[in-house]
């Protein structure tokens, strides 16, 4: 089966001079203020092949949680019009991702600007030799993406919301040279960022999940970790470490590190990936007191902290801690504070302490998409 993702495999097929088999148009929805547009009549800047993105300028002023059809859609379809039958006698995720070609292009959109973004239903088809203005249709179920908050009319992520230009888009277009199965890999873990963003507000603690497993994803893809079961353990958890030592000595150790390879190795590549991925610190920052330490150390102490909360959740179904996923208010200074400011806290039941509220969620969301990011140009710069 196939490893190229929908999106790939047409723009493929576009520069090829594969056979045009038609177009459809539909609506991209967000609550960000979306200016710029990248149409061929406009000279396409980015060149997005067999693609465009035309800014519908909305008259009235964008709002948070009421998603808008900011921006139309356009693909021109391109290929051998031939059906190919794959081997269905063994499982092969191949390109699968869930969804579609048009939902590929809004994560990856989503992605590279920084916006909640989502595809609506098909509006309009253009067919080989047919009308050139094409023809509605409403075949489809009913279909508009609904952003939905929760009990604050603060934005967990404000940093998605504001003016974005069509025309900043830069990696897209790299989409063609880039490897097949990396390709498919970067879509994964755009429609998990893309999820992310879009649930946020309503549901923080799976907006959490989401963003960890996009970087995993990147991560599993970018490097098999070469690091000992003992090193993996070391650095998974070093309290562990120690008291396995304590115990029994290094044989001890050394057995029990090998029983949960699979656990530490997986964190293991997380926190490689941020290394070789770390993304610069924002331009805007608040007061000093209300930092995070932006070295790659405290950082990859942070990620380490926020993976083991993730683990809870996904094993012990103990959510991420409440502290993290409420909305803060700015500074002084007019930017969001990117640590909490409390030495611990206590919510619903449970109680964390400083160490265990490494940083906030606005904050891990901008590591994320920074690392994914500077991965996906790595992946656009390999020869």
């Amino acid at each position: 089966m196939t490893r190229s993702p929908a999106i790939q495999q047409n723009w493929n097929g576009f520069l090829g001079g594969q056979p045009y088999q038609g177009a459809y148009e539909l609506l991209l929805h967000t609550d960000a203020r979306v200016t710029g547009t990248i149409e061929k009549r406009n000279g396409g800047t980015p060149d997005i092949g067999p693609y465009e993105l035309v800014n519908t300028v909305p008259m009235g002023p964008a709002e948070f949680l009421v998603a808008q059809p900011h921006v139309a859609l356009r693909i021109s379809l391109h290929g051998s019009g031939e059906l190919r039958v794959p081997d269905m006698t063994k499982p092969d995720k191949g390109s699968y991702h869930g969804a579609g070609l048009a939902d590929e292009v809004a994560a990856l959109v989503s992605l590279e600007l920084g916006i909640r973004l989502k595809a609506g239903k098909e509006e309009r088809r253009f067919l080989p030799g047919g009308e050139a203005r094409g023809h509605p249709i409403q075949h489809d179920f009913p279909h508009k993406p609904v952003l939905r908050g929760g009990r604050s009319s603060r934005p967990m992520v404000p940093e998605a919301l504001g003016n974005k230009s069509l025309n900043d888009i830069a990696l897209l277009s790299s989409i063609p040279v880039i490897e097949a199965d990396a390709a498919a890999e970067l879509v994964r873990a755009a429609r998990l960022f893309q999820d992310a963003l879009w649930m946020v507000d309503e549901q923080p603690h799976l907006a959490w999940l989401l963003l960890v497993s996009a970087i995993e994803v990147a991560a599993s893809h970018h490097r098999e970790s070469s690091a000992t079961a003992v090193e993996r353990l070391r650095d998974f958890n070093p309290k562990l470490d120690r008291l396995l030592l304590a115990a029994g000595g290094d044989t001890h150790r050394d057995e029990v590190a090998r029983m949960i390879v699979d656990l530490t190795g997986a964190q293991k590549k997380v926190l490689d990936f941020i290394e070789d991925f770390f993304p610069d610190a924002p331009d805007r920052r608040p007061p000093e007191n209300f930092r995070l330490d932006w070295s790659r150390e405290s950082v990859q102490s942070a990620v380490r902290v926020l993976y083991g909360h993730r683990s809870k959740a996904l094993h012990a179904g103990v959510p991420f801690p409440a502290p993290l996923c409420s909305p803060v208010s700015p500074t002084e200074a007019g930017v969001l504070q990117e640590v909490p400011l409390a030495h611990g806290a206590a919510s619903g039941g449970g109680v964390w302490t400083k160490d265990q509220l490494p940083m906030l969620l606005h904050v891990f969301t901008y590591v994320a998409r920074g690392s994914l990011l500077k991965w996906w140009a790595s992946l656009a710069a390999r020869p």
